[in-house]
């Protein structure tokens, strides 16, 4: 180890302004972006999160880390009003806590200076600051990643204190993001090799307290295993399939109810279990039997995980420059921040190895959070909890680095400006997923001015007119309905849930063989749609044609076994018709 350094000076006043300075910019962008349709109106996970949040957790396993919700519950309860902006400005805290986190792992290391540095370099990180102002777990685990690696770093080994409370925190991050079981593992074998098994053993059973607990939850269900979240097994699959890069771009939306119907009606998955074990099989199957296209997948999503460009999940992160001057100039669609950050990393590490000073927890962190984006599939969501460890192996390993170091720099720099293969997701995306949010609201009035929106930018966008034609049947207009789903057949003739919809059309005008018909296409376009089966025996029954009405319901349980209220609901009108038991 190197000796120790003389004490900073002024360093109490210099991590006071860190947290001023890292506050107060990310408060600058709540600020500029409150007025924000995106802001006001929660889409997708944002969505989620919120609803679980005020209307309490499902009635059954969670299908997302429940981590998230619980924390925004607690923000909501704690200011006594469900308002998102509370936790964005609890979110602000959190990211000066980060900062202020990184600069102390930089002093327990023995360089105070490349501490401060690193924690400058955070507060003003385009990506960290954008995450601090979304409903989305990625500030929290933020937090919770720079607070491990605070927590186990220093020039000695880390205590029984320490690692009970570096357990604690993981554990945090197991219920709210699942990931951070990657890093855990390998910080646990670190700390066996340095510290010895008992204090591994003590901080990985600290860490399994709240999976358990939540796994004890889930189960209560009767619905098999899950330690966590049953969305783990379909995100395995999305990053680990034949058509990764369409897979991967899929959004909710007809598609992705198509999606998400496999398991139960090709894999017979019976629990929310099963159908999360179907999807790891499908991604397991495909890397045992087809290998070489497997490692070429794993290939492009490293290139794509160390990529210059943020790659978005809720929506294209680089939207946030249209809401905000802060933004701006903090995030540039050409790469910046990351295409300084990655290669500086890179070097700073290999100066660091090759002098023997690489410090194993932000390492650990670092590697072990992008090698679950590897793992799964690489979004900016998932990648930063990596940055406040690379910001710190930057600032480390830079006063340190040679000619012989820039290779490493050179490689990753080349790398992130591969081609990750997923499309940024387009404007139109985004007022589309504002019009659902609100249709789901019950507000379809107001969803339509989203949903013209997202056409007047993608004429072409067959799920809006889809969306936009469910709205107008909510308020009346059949007419207007019909046309566009007409529309959204010109588009995407295999459009199951359009037939759907327009045979629900035909059937509320009386047009029977037309509804048939239509129902028809809309099964032989998805076989696994129930709700298209439970209308289209319906359908038959107003023909009178009650055994082809009976071999749809039956085909419909074998697809769907789980209860359902369509099925259930047409299976008791033909038992009424036919006096059938």
């Amino acid at each position: 180890m190197p000796p120790p350094p003389r004490p900073l000076r002024w360093h109490g006043a210099w991590l006071a302004a860190l947290f001023a300075a890292a506050f107060l910019v990310r408060a600058a962008v709540i600020v500029e972006s409150a007025r924000s349709p995106y802001h006001e109106h929660l889409v997708l996970d944002a969505g989620t999160y919120h609803q679980i949040a005020t209307r309490g957790d499902p009635a059954g396993p969670f299908w997302q880390p429940p981590g998230y919700p619980w924390f925004l519950r607690a923000v909501y309860r704690a200011f006594g009003r469900d308002d998102p902006a509370l936790a964005r400005w609890v979110q602000a805290l959190f990211g000066a806590a980060a900062c202020l986190s990184i600069a102390a792992a930089g002093s327990r290391l023995g360089r105070p200076r490349a501490g401060l540095a690193a924690g400058w370099a955070a507060a003003f990180y385009g990506p960290l600051v954008y995450f601090d102002n979304e409903i989305l777990p990625a500030s929290p685990g933020v937090l919770l990643a720079a607070l491990i690696v605070l927590l186990l770093s220093g020039r000695v080994p880390p205590g029984t204190g320490q690692v009970l409370a570096a357990g604690a925190v993981l554990g945090a991050g197991g219920v709210l993001l699942p990931p951070l079981a990657v890093p855990g593992a390998l910080l646990a074998a670190w700390l066996a090799r340095r510290s010895g098994w008992r204090r591994a053993a003590l901080f990985l059973l600290v860490a399994a307290v709240p999976v358990v607990a939540v796994a004890w939850r889930n189960a209560r269900y009767g619905e098999g295993f899950i330690p966590v979240s049953y969305n783990g097994g379909i995100n395995f699959w999305i990053g680990n399939n034949p058509d990764y890069p369409s897979t991967v771009a899929i959004r909710p939306g007809m598609a992705w109810n198509e999606l998400t119907e496999q398991p139960r009606c090709r894999g017979g998955a019976r629990t929310r279990a099963a159908e999360s074990a179907w999807f790891y099989r499908q991604g397991l199957r495909f890397a045992t039997r087809r290998p070489l296209s497997w490692l070429g997948i794993v290939a492009w999503k490293t290139a794509a995980t160390l990529s210059v460009r943020e790659i978005g999940r809720n929506r294209d992160i680089y939207d946030a420059r249209e809401e905000s001057a802060v933004m701006r100039a903090l995030l540039l669609p050409w790469g910046f921040p990351f295409v300084l950050l990655g290669p500086l990393a890179a070097a700073g590490t290999a100066a660091l190895v090759r002098r023997r000073t690489l410090p194993a927890p932000p390492a650990l962190m670092a590697a072990g959070v992008l090698a679950a984006c590897v793992l799964f599939f690489p979004t900016a969501r998932y990648r930063a909890p990596a940055l406040p460890a690379l910001l710190l192996l930057a600032a480390l390993g830079l006063p340190a680095v040679r000619a012989r170091d820039l290779p490493a720099a050179a490689v990753v720099l080349g790398l992130g400006f591969v081609p990750p293969g997923i499309p940024p997701i387009p404007r139109a995306e985004t007022s589309y997923n504002i019009g659902m949010s609100l249709s789901t609201a019950g507000r379809p009035r107001a969803a339509l001015a989203f949903y013209e929106e997202a056409l007047e930018r993608d004429p072409g966008h067959a799920d809006a007119h889809w969306a936009r034609a469910a709205a107008l049947a909510k308020l009346g207009r059949d007419e207007e309905a019909r046309a566009e789903l007409l529309r959204t057949l010109e588009l995407d003739p295999g459009a199951s849930l359009a037939w759907q919809a327009l045979g629900a059309y035909h059937r509320r005008q009386g047009n029977l063989e037309a509804a048939r018909a239509c129902l028809a296409r809309a099964v032989a376009a998805d076989p696994c749609n129930r709700v298209a089966r439970a209308l289209l025996a319906h359908a038959l029954l107003d023909l009178g044609l009650y055994r082809a009405a009976r071999r749809e319901l039956d085909e419909a349980r074998r697809i769907y076994p789980r209860r359902d209220r369509s099925l259930e609901e047409a299976e008791r009108r033909y038992r009424r018709l036919t006096g059938a038991r």
